[in-house]
């Protein structure tokens, strides 16, 4: 009898619970409605929705207008300058603590990484720029993680992917002629000893890869750090789209293993962004190898 009357009570007790989350849904959907901005039926938009904080004129086709990306970005970067300067304030011979880790990083990437594709003067004038980007990168992927209201992952935000591989861009080119001369770099991009009326196609579709390096440095950069708070967005959606609380206990700990996972990315990230951006000026500088 007992059993009988519990399992009641908890058949009660989801009804009610099942109810009141559609009450919940249809009024935030009215909401919603009402406002102008449904995330559900523009799942993209939401998770890259512009805030403008200080509006300012448009010079042609630049817009100078600090969102809440850019805000995002200054902050990420004061607080990876902030964090670098308290870890490595030590001058002690033995690195302890976190500088010992971002030795360890530092090493890494300058030994594993660096002088594997830049060889003498150059990976030593290189190796501040490398870390820089770097460092830069994954302070923007972790600050992005962040669920403060209004923030917004700079990453994840195909502008800055899009400045950042220019960046890289642009030590191609310049590096590239400053090693080996304004024309010279040009002319080895098409390999020696080909027939005169193949050069002017490879030279071309040389010009067209070195473009199409960056492209994929904006693009993987900015498809990974999208991918990861779509999924979450997704999988908490759906307490709103199936109106009942119970499914909140598979999406919840869902989320919450995409989020970790999403911090294993942030750093698997920045480490493939610098690498490539390695692998490509290197092969600028050296076209020998």
């Amino acid at each position: 009898m007992w059993l009988r009357d519990l399992g009641a009570l908890v058949l009660a007790l989801a009804q009610e619970a099942e109810e009141g989350a559609h009450r919940v849904a249809e009024g935030a959907s009215k909401l919603a409605e009402e406002a102008g901005h449904n995330p559900l039926a523009d799942p993209i938009g939401h998770v890259h929705h512009r805030i403008d904080l200080v509006p300012l004129p448009k010079v042609g086709m630049f817009d100078f207008t600090i969102t809440n990306t850019v805000a995002t970005m200054w902050v990420a970067a004061g607080l990876t300058m902030l964090f670098l300067l308290v870890a490595c304030r030590g001058t002690s011979i033995v690195p302890r603590g976190f500088r010992n880790a971002i030795e360890a990083v530092v090493v890494f990437l300058r030994e594993d990484v660096i002088d594997q594709y830049l060889h003498g003067d150059d990976a030593r004038r290189m190796t501040p720029f490398f870390l820089s980007v770097f460092f830069f990168v994954l302070g923007c992927n972790l600050v992005g993680l962040f669920p403060v209201p209004g923030s917004a992952t700079p990453t994840a935000n195909v502008n800055v992917t899009g400045a950042m591989a220019s960046v890289t861009l642009i030590a191609i080119f310049v590096g590239g002629m400053a090693k080996q001369g304004p024309i010279a770099f040009w002319k080895n991009l098409v390999p020696h000893g080909l027939p005169f009326w193949l050069w002017p196609l490879m030279f071309v579709i040389e010009v067209v890869g070195i473009f199409a390096k960056a492209f994929a440095l904006m693009i993987r950069l900015f498809a990974n750090m999208t991918a990861g708070h779509l999924v979450i967005f997704v999988l908490v959606s759906l307490i709103v789209v199936f109106k009942s609380y119970l499914v909140a206990f598979a999406s919840v700990p869902g989320a919450a293993a995409i989020y970790l996972l999403e911090i294993f990315v942030a750093f698997l990230q920045a480490y493939i962004f610098t690498f490539l951006s390695a692998v490509f000026v290197g092969a600028a500088l050296h076209p020998e190898h």
